[in-house]
């Protein structure tokens, strides 16, 4: 049996050359879990306004942490205070460990990716347990939406809305939405504005979701 080749000092192994990107990942549609069928995700995201039989946000919680031991890519959409809607990645949960393992700073708290990924390392910052809680809000109708920005060439996003505001409706959402895979491309491309967002056809909750920040918007900590 032959003798093996050690490496040598600067071999670059094979691997090395490959840039793993999510992009290329969600593009892919083998890789949707749900086929396009996003309803049945979605279903928690838009809660009634009677908010009877709303799932609680530590259901919503902990079903987008389980689905990291089940193998199924998630995404979520998030608005920030400068207006733009960001995409995380893969968030789960540091859990406490069992038996006499010291407890750490990190145990039961949430993590997610920021954004694409940088020569294959993935920035990871906090995810809060406030962003499945539940806001209601009031947007604007789609006419409306529609005859907004046909009116305004450099509008970004619309509202806020007060009550008895025309072609308006009150709704309850979540402060995070999840990202359909067929959409996450498009978020991995850039931060995008509410207006940029709503381009492609609303086919889905996403575009009704997250037409209007909070007014008091939050924003992720960076785990540095």
């Amino acid at each position: 049996m032959a003798a093996p080749n050690p490496a040598l000092p600067g071999d670059v192994p094979a691997h090395a050359s490959l840039n793993c990107l999510y992009r290329d990942f969600y593009s892919d549609a083998t890789n949707d879990p749900f086929n396009g069928n996003y309803a049945p995700v979605l279903q928690p995201y838009g809660i009634a306004l009677a908010n009877q039989n709303a799932a609680t946000p530590v259901q919503v919680q902990e079903l987008a942490c389980d689905c990291h031991s089940q193998n199924i890519p998630t995404a979520f959409l998030l608005l920030h205070g400068d207006g733009k809607l960001r995409i995380y990645l893969q968030v789960d949960k540091f859990k406490t460990r069992m038996g006499p393992l010291p407890a750490t700073v990190w145990d039961d708290t949430m993590f997610a990716q920021k954004g694409e990924l940088h020569h294959n390392n993935g920035q990871l910052v906090i995810w809060r347990q406030n962003y499945f809680r539940q806001v209601a809000i009031r947007v604007p109708l789609a006419d409306t939406i529609d005859a907004a920005f046909a009116g305004d060439a450099v509008a970004l996003q619309l509202g806020p809305f007060e009550d008895g505001d025309a072609g308006t409706e009150p709704i309850r959402v979540r402060r995070t939405c999840y990202g359909p895979p067929a959409y996450v491309p498009l978020f991995l491309a850039g931060n995008l504005s509410p207006r940029e967002a709503s381009v492609p056809p609303r086919r889905y909750a996403t575009s009704r979701t997250c037409l209007q920040a909070p007014r008091k918007p939050r924003t992720l900590s960076c785990c540095c």
